[in-house]
C-alpha cells in the first residue's frame, strides 16, 4: 500500500448459512492463522483490527486476541438484543444464548486493547446509540476509549470518509496512534 501498511481482508460466512456463533469462531480462527503466519516472518509491525457494522461487533469481540494491538470498530452493533425485533433476525436466527454471549456491551473487559469507535454522524439514532452506549459502558469501568463521529457520513459512506487519504482513520494510522 502507498501508506506502507500491510492489509489483510478477512472474509467470513454469512447468515443464514452460518450462525453468529459460527461467524465469531471463524474470526478467531482467522486471527490465529494470521498470528501463526506473522510469527514466521519477524519482526512485525502493529496489527490494527477494523470492522464495519457487523464487523464492528466482531472486532470488538476479538479485541483481546494476542495478535491485536488496537481496534477500530466502525458503526458497530455492540448490543445484539435490539436485532431480535428486526427483519435482520430472520436471517441471523439469534438465540438468547448467542445474544448474551456475543454482545460486546455485555462483556466489558478488565483491560481494553486500545480502541477508537467510529460512526457516521448522519447515521440512524439507533446506530449512533450503539457506539455511544458501548463507549459509555467501557468508560464507566474506567477504561479509556475514543469515540469519533465522522461528519457528513452515514452508515453506507462512512468507510469512504474514514479511508480517504485525508480520512480520520488513515490519519490516525499514519500518526501511529493506537486508538486512544
Amino acid at each position: 500500500m502507498a501508506l506502507g501498511i500491510d492489509v489483510v481482508l478477512v472474509e467470513y460466512s454469512h447468515a443464514p448459512q452460518a450462525t453468529l456463533t459460527d461467524i465469531d469462531g471463524e474470526i478467531g480462527a482467522a486471527l490465529s492463522a494470521i498470528q501463526r503466519r506473522l510469527a514466521q516472518r519477524p519482526p512485525r509491525g502493529p496489527v490494527w483490527l477494523a470492522g464495519h457494522s457487523a464487523g464492528g461487533q466482531l472486532v470488538a469481540r476479538w479485541q483481546q486476541h494476542p495478535l491485536v494491538d488496537a481496534v477500530f470498530p466502525i458503526s458497530g452493533i455492540f448490543e445484539l438484543e435490539p436485532l431480535l425485533a428486526t427483519y435482520v433476525n430472520h436471517r441471523l436466527r439469534l438465540t438468547a444464548a448467542e445474544i448474551a454471549a456475543l454482545s460486546p456491551a455485555r462483556h466489558i473487559p478488565e483491560r481494553l486493547t486500545p480502541m477508537t469507535l467510529y460512526y457516521g454522524a448522519l447515521e440512524l439514532p439507533e446506530l449512533i446509540g450503539q457506539s455511544e452506549h458501548y463507549c459509555q459502558a467501557l468508560r464507566q469501568q474506567g477504561l479509556t476509549v475514543g469515540l469519533q463521529p465522522v461528519a457528513g457520513a452515514n452508515h453506507y459512506n462512512v468507510l469512504d470518509a474514514l479511508f480517504a487519504a485525508d480520512g480520520a482513520l488513515i490519519q490516525q494510522l499514519q500518526q501511529g496512534e493506537d486508538g486512544r
